[in-house]
């Protein structure tokens, strides 16, 4: 877990934020409530759990790339411990896939709505297992 997140911090540390993450971001700190969770996802197509997430340090006044960041870094970090110390998998599995491309880059620094929603969606498969 120690090493995961290292090595994510540091690749967070020289990620640049694209538009899709700016978008999310916006949206969490720019509409209401009634908007972020009744009409928006129309338009966005994926469930407005992220932006939930988004809206607390997005509203409380958090730096873009700070919340943004420390929001996708507790998500990753929560994902790989269920992925470790929660999931079926054979041990070899269990130590070398957080550290695969799409784990650690996509999962890890890489902050998109659809795989948040994924992660979330799948940590709760793995909880209520």
């Amino acid at each position: 877990m120690t090493a995961y997140t290292a090595v994510v911090i540091t690749v967070m540390c020289f990620h640049e934020p694209w538009f899709d993450e700016a978008q999310s971001w916006l949206m969490a700190r720019d509409c209401s409530w009634h908007d972020l969770l009744l009409v928006r996802p129309h338009y966005e197509g994926h469930p407005p759990f992220w932006w939930l997430l988004l809206a607390i340090p997005a509203r409380l006044g958090v730096p873009y790339e700070w919340g943004i960041k420390s929001i996708q870094l507790m998500t990753a970090v929560f994902f790989v411990w269920l992925l470790i110390f929660r999931s079926g998998l054979p041990k070899v599995l269990r130590i070398i896939l957080p550290f695969t491309y799409f784990v650690c880059f996509q999962d890890g620094s890489d902050v998109a709505p659809l795989r948040a929603d994924a992660r979330c969606y799948a940590a709760g498969r793995t909880v209520m297992a």
